[in-house]
């Protein structure tokens, strides 16, 4: 493998749409995690599901931001789905959720700060709060941040730099919805001084206690995103009703037709074997 700009180009990373979804199991991409942080270089995190690839595909910053990140995590049944219908192994769903409970483990034993920044205000500090019972020794933050931008700019820009200098965080997850959290980090991990960005979306809604999570055989069961609909259906009717499903069609075509071209490929390969 040969990294550029401490992302690991693997030939076994596969695409959905364009969007690249990186071979790693949660225990590999939390050894890329120990790994920045011993050496201090900068992990930008995406955790890619069908809704990032919609938007990827209508706004090249968003494109850009996803293509240059050091881990594209694959973060839906669906997704996985669409990859073995390809004709690839899939890989591994690791959820938002995952990486914020692993890193604050991990920041509970090496001393690292953890800051959670965006959703509606009060949220992240209350996120933060239940974030010090569950992982007990933790130095947690909660930051709302203000109002941003489509392209990932806060409004007070100063004011959030000097927070983040004056606290210093290790870890940040950033809940404010795609692209803006992805552009968001793109464009200050390294500056600000962070070693872990991961752009987690409604995991600081659900930390809260303001949205429920699907209980474990749901999600097992690929029932994840029923539940979120059924529990909240007007912050995801619209998603999972009318955008997701022309992606998720859109990706199942490239799909199948990525398996016939590989199917074909054989079948040339085993006559030229015959033919010699």
């Amino acid at each position: 493998m040969d990294a550029i700009r401490g992302r690991v180009m693997d030939p076994a990373s596969s695409r959905v749409l364009g969007v690249r979804l990186d071979p790693l199991d949660r225990k590999a991409a939390m050894e890329r995690v120990i790994a920045s942080l011993i050496d201090g270089a900068p992990l930008r995190i995406a955790t890619v599901n069908l809704d990032f690839i919609r938007l990827a595909r209508r706004d090249p910053r968003l494109a850009a931001a996803l293509e240059s990140a050091d881990l594209a995590l694959c973060d839906g049944k669906l997704l996985q789905l669409v990859v073995r219908v390809g004709g690839a192994a899939p890989p591994e769903q690791i959820t938002g959720h995952d990486l914020v409970d692993d890193c604050c483990a991990l920041a509970v034993e090496t001393g690292k700060r953890v800051l959670l920044l965006g959703a509606a205000p009060g949220v992240a500090a209350r996120a933060a709060h239940r974030l010090e019972m569950r992982h007990p020794g933790l130095v947690v933050a909660g930051e709302h941040g203000g109002w941003f931008g489509t392209d990932g700019v806060p409004e007070h820009a100063t004011r959030l730099e000097k927070r983040f200098r004056a606290f210093a965080p290790h870890f940040v997850f950033v809940g404010l919805g795609c692209p803006k959290q992805e552009l968001w980090l793109e464009r200050n991990l390294a500056p600000l001084g962070i070693t872990v960005g991961i752009g987690v979306g409604s995991v600081l809604d659900v930390l809260a206690g303001d949205l429920p999570r699907a209980p474990r055989w749901m999600r097992a069961g690929a029932l994840e995103s029923l539940f979120q609909l059924l529990a909240a259906p007007r912050r995801y009717l619209e998603r999972y009703v009318l955008r997701d499903p022309p992606v998720l069609a859109a990706a199942v075509i490239e799909a199948l037709g990525r398996r016939a071209s590989r199917s074909r490929g054989v079948l040339v390969q085993e006559r030229s074997r015959s033919a010699a």
